[in-house]
């Protein structure tokens, strides 16, 4: 298999999220697509002799914006810590195509929900916007958590993703 190019597009709309964190996150995604290799590109519709690049949108927000996206796309009038958007449409295109970046799709963080739920776990936040990230682009390669056994290989992948950037391996570099 070729190694592919992910590409990671960070912006942000809560001053809370600080220009430090971005290198981290981008570090996250991409550990989350290597924890799936050489699974993850195939089970989202390219083949694994593909050479394309990908690319993963991290949209970094307050507990607001999260509350109005959940409502908006889930029906839920609360907020969440992170949501995953598939880009069906720019996926569609490129496989119809195979030509240029392969967009993966679209994962949201919520600045206040990440600091209450890490406190409240004993986790340092950065440690957990990185775990969350990974969970985020977990969901984008086509994982779930609704059936036990998926839980369990889902957390697998989280787990080995987070163990990947903890030893700074060179491949999430």
């Amino acid at each position: 298999m070729t190694r592919k190019n992910i590409q990671t597009n960070v912006c942000h709309s809560s001053g809370a999220w600080q220009d430090d964190d971005e290198p981290l996150l981008r570090r996250a995604a991409l550990a989350a697509v290597h924890a799936d290799s050489p699974d993850a590109v195939t089970r989202v519709g390219a083949r694994k002799d593909e050479s394309s690049d990908f690319m993963i949108s991290l949209y970094l927000c307050d507990s607001q914006e999260m509350t109005a996206l959940n409502e908006q796309y889930r029906g839920l009038s609360t907020d969440t810590n992170v949501l995953s958007f598939w880009d069906k449409e720019a996926q569609r295109a490129w496989q119809e195509n195979k030509q240029g970046v392969f967009h993966l799709g679209d994962v949201v963080l919520a600045d206040e929900v990440v600091r209450r739920e890490a406190q409240d776990y004993g986790f340092a936040r950065d440690i957990y916007a990185c775990r969350l990230t990974i969970h985020g682009v977990l969901h984008l390669l086509g994982y779930d958590h609704k059936e036990t056994m998926d839980a369990r290989l889902m957390t697998e992948k989280e787990t080995h993703a987070v163990r990947a950037i903890a030893r700074n391996d060179a491949l999430v570099a």
